[in-house]
């Protein structure tokens, strides 16, 4: 997944680019792809719950906790604890927190 930015994948493209550059895509060649198809099932889990909650949509009207407790009201309490841990991994990677101010 450090290979974002320079890899041409569907996955982190916008609806833009998808509509009028779609030959830049190939799945068959897809590092992206690999990566995922190589994850363990409950890490792929989550990741694909991951692309589907943590949205600009989401964020941007405040539903990240509705979204999540919808996509998970099947799991018991060990489930949904392990599948929030995992999410958090994913989160801090994709969304870094911002670094610490230099002082002056």
């Amino acid at each position: 997944m450090d290979e974002q930015p320079n890899t041409p994948c569907c996955l982190f493209a916008d609806d833009e680019t998808l509509a009028t550059d779609v030959e830049v895509f190939d799945c068959r060649t897809c590092p992206v792809l690999d990566a995922l198809d190589g994850l363990w099932p409950v890490n792929r889990q989550a990741w694909s719950l991951s692309r589907q909650v943590l949205t600009r949509f989401t964020f941007d009207t405040h539903s990240v906790a509705l979204a999540l407790e919808r996509a998970t009201r099947d799991l018991d309490v060990e489930e949904f604890a392990d599948l929030v841990e995992r999410l958090s991994m994913i989160y801090s990677h994709l969304y870094p927190p911002p670094a610490a101010p230099a002082e002056s």
